[in-house]
């Protein structure tokens, strides 16, 4: 009786270990080892002004999956004389997928005239029409929105 209990117990505490050591299987996007750009109509709110701007992101995917995405160079144009004093600090941002439609950039640093927006940006992603729509606060005072085009195509998946 001693021994059947002992592996009862030995079987439940496998059949527990295994489900606490499953591997995590992160979102990522793809195709990997790749140079993206995403580019559209952006704006930026700081200080109560809010400037709009057409923007173009660089971003590249890794060659795992680990963690494989990071935004390299920010550029922002257009016919308000402020976008060319927009400047990115900071780089190399990293992205990091919440799920196959949303994302997290930390810790992104854009330098305006009146003030420098820090922080966490919340995006959305639409593989299906490769865009990632970005929208809310930049830290603190400041908020970023904009929907940016992604080529070559783009897509966030989960591994089956």
């Amino acid at each position: 009786m001693k021994v059947q209990s002992k592996s009862l117990l030995l079987a439940c505490m496998l059949a527990v270990g295994s489900m606490g050591a499953a591997p995590a299987f992160a979102a990522h996007g793809v195709p990997l080892n790749t140079t993206f750009s995403a580019s559209g109509a952006t704006s930026l709110t700081a200080g109560g002004i809010t400037v709009a701007c057409t923007s173009t992101f660089t971003l590249v995917s890794g060659a795992n999956v680990a963690n494989n995405t990071t935004v390299t160079q920010a550029v922002f144009t257009g016919s308000n004389p402020i976008c060319a004093s927009l400047t990115a600090q900071g780089l190399p941002w990293q992205v990091t997928y919440n799920s196959t439609t949303a994302a997290t950039i930390q810790n992104v640093s854009i330098r305006t005239p009146l003030t420098t927006c820090a922080g966490n940006v919340s995006a959305a992603i639409n593989s299906a029409a490769s865009s990632i729509t970005i929208s809310g606060n930049v830290g603190s005072g400041c908020t970023a929105s904009g929907v940016l085009a992604v080529s070559p195509a783009f897509q966030v998946i989960t591994p089956n």
